[in-house]
């Protein structure tokens, strides 16, 4: 299937031995687009020479390069993306990863066939050695998050998965990357910001291996995640619970409030354990930040403390299948359109 209306954007910068696994998985789908464009940071190794051999194994496959005479940074580079978006619809693709080979086809599928849907990602797997072999086949199902609660859907069922993001593009073009104020976990909130403009859905299966290894965008004590920065995220997701929350009738609002509360505590726990924010101060410590920033209460961090795991947690996984449930659709998929 060839998608006029669609162009694929890699930002790359020094992964060349990466790169080729990630172009060689992207020209081995079942789709095919307008073009490909490589936005090179201003590489110092064989980026280059890289993308000239996969020229030549696929002919058929148009490619653009952009360098920079400079590296510009990775926020600003993701800015460029969205200065140079010009079609239809924008995919964003890392260039250290590995993307199924049907994911393009399925995700464009459901995408020209709902327009309130704004954006579509999909599931992952994290891996040491990505290659771009023996992939499974994926479901026809998906998750359909609504944009009037779209933060909470992402935080009770699955948020998307950056990497493989397709945008459309109005959308993506008018949408702020802030990482001076989030760091470099500012995906988090500017993917929240897609969902205010429109649905998000989720391919199911593993769409995406997404590749780790000692080079990837981790935390460090130079570069982050900081404690300001981590808190600056839980306070908007915070405010987007609130301003949903007091939408609802009365009972409706409290039932909310308290699934929203533990969402944001578990959330809240699993940030500061990923950014290793114990290297600043501790959880006590970071709790008692968290209530300065009207989070919490003290009061609900002594229910929590007695009865998350009790009472809390479980709620919580009974509600998140009922939202999966509610929110998975089916499509239909025929390889090539046939």
């Amino acid at each position: 299937m060839i998608y006029e209306n669609l162009d694929v954007l890699i930002l790359t910068y020094n992964r060349a031995q990466f790169l080729e696994i990630a172009l060689k998985s992207l020209f081995s789908s079942t789709a095919n687009w307008r073009k490909t464009v490589i936005v090179n940071n201003a590489s110092t190794d064989n980026t280059l020479q890289v993308i000239q051999n996969i020229q030549k194994q696929y002919p058929e496959r148009y490619i653009e390069i952009i360098t920079h005479p400079s590296n510009i940074g990775n926020a600003n580079n993701f800015r460029y993306s969205q200065k140079i978006a010009s079609n239809e619809y924008t995919a964003v693709f890392h260039d250290d990863d590995a993307v199924h080979p049907e994911y393009i086809e399925r995700a464009m599928t459901v995408l020209m066939e709902n327009s309130n849907i704004a954006m579509i990602s999909g599931g992952l797997t994290a891996q040491y050695n990505v290659d771009e072999h023996n992939w499974g086949m994926l479901p026809s199902t998906y998750s359909h998050y609504p944009s009037n609660n779209n933060v909470f859907y992402q935080l009770i069922c699955a948020r998307p998965t950056f990497c493989i993001n397709i945008y459309r593009t109005n959308i993506y073009k008018k949408t702020e990357y802030r990482p001076e104020k989030y760091g470099k976990l500012h995906d988090i909130v500017f993917m929240m910001d897609i969902g205010k403009k429109g649905d998000i859905a989720l391919l199911h299966g593993e769409c995406v291996r997404w590749r780790q290894h000692v080079n990837s965008d981790s935390n460090s004590l130079s570069s982050g995640p900081f404690t300001d920065e981590i808190l600056n995220i839980l306070s908007y997701v915070h405010t987007e619970f609130a301003a949903y929350t007091q939408k609802l009738g009365m009972f409706k609002r409290i039932l909310h409030r308290m699934l929203t509360q533990t969402l944001l505590f578990n959330f809240s726990y699993f940030l500061y354990k990923w950014a290793a924010l114990s290297r600043f101060l501790t959880w006590d410590e970071f709790k008692k930040e968290m209530i300065k920033q009207n989070l919490f209460t003290q009061k609900e961090y002594n229910v929590f403390d007695k009865y998350i795991d009790k009472i809390f947690n479980p709620m919580v996984k009974k509600k998140a299948m009922k939202y999966w449930m509610a929110s998975a659709e089916n499509y239909d998929f025929r390889l090539n359109g046939q």
